[in-house]
């Protein structure tokens, strides 16, 4: 398993984590999740997935759950899948979306609240 998805499953709690960016470019693909709880405090974690592949339907699920306090996701896991990794998240209401990707990079910063938008 690449390390930035390791630090993710260990470091970062996505569950209900927001959307605040879902951005396509080239063979990359960011998403960056506002997650975390009053107790532990709030991050926005930015995964970068390179050599990426989403399909088109899940890619415009994403981008319209940007910015929106009613769609959080549940349950995120990785997997294998054909020498490439596949992260799974499972989206309240219920949506599962899939990326497939070969490399994974992710940074985490602090975030003041669960739904500012500094």
């Amino acid at each position: 398993m690449p390390e930035a998805a390791h630090r993710l499953s260990t470091e970062v709690s996505l569950h209900d984590a927001l959307i605040r960016r879902a951005e396509h470019q080239d063979a990359n693909f960011e998403l960056v999740c506002r997650a975390g709880d009053q107790l532990r405090g709030y991050v926005d974690a930015q995964i970068v997935y390179g050599n990426v592949t989403v399909s088109e339907d899940d890619e415009q699920f994403l981008n319209s759950a940007v910015g929106r306090a009613d769609i959080e996701v549940l349950y995120d896991e990785f997997d294998s899948s054909d020498a490439r990794w596949v992260h799974r998240l499972l989206f309240w209401p219920y949506r599962e979306v899939a990326v497939h990707f070969a490399t994974l990079q992710m940074n985490v910063t602090r975030a003041h609240s669960r739904f500012d938008h500094s």
